[in-house]
């Protein structure tokens, strides 16, 4: 809306004033349109600083969120361990299910010998690659 409000006052012809100025309104109503939408809309997120604090304190220490007495949390523990239900079958039980990338790439980096490898430049930040 700045940039036409600056053609308006930079503009000599009447006919491209008033279409300066109708466009002007058009967006002006879009904007309200569109901020009202966003005042009726009831689906929030969840807090991104206190969801991510979660994820981060649970690949820390995933035992003491599954060792809690809370349903929710050995909820939370399963569905960050696992991407898929746990399969069940009645004569063996519970199978295992496709683990997690974090977990997945832990597992991988584990007993792995890995040295500090630099770029081309020198001065580049150094990036650890698996040998």
């Amino acid at each position: 809306m700045a940039q036409f409000l600056d053609r308006v006052i930079a503009a000599k012809s009447p006919a491209l004033i008033t279409a300066y100025e109708t466009r002007i309104q058009e967006l002006e109503d879009q904007r309200l349109v569109l901020e009202e939408k966003i005042s009726k809309c009831e689906a929030k997120l969840p807090d991104f600083d206190k969801t991510y604090k979660t994820a981060i304190k649970f690949l820390e220490n995933p035992h003491k969120i599954w060792a809690s007495e809370r349903p929710e949390d050995k909820c939370t523990a399963i569905k960050l361990v696992f991407t898929e239900k746990l399969p069940y079958d009645k004569t063996e039980g519970y199978r295992t299910a496709p683990i997690a990338l974090p977990f997945s790439v832990l597992g991988e980096l584990e007993g792995g010998q890995y040295e500090m490898v630099r770029g081309e430049d020198q001065n580049t930040i150094p990036r650890y690659c698996y040998l």
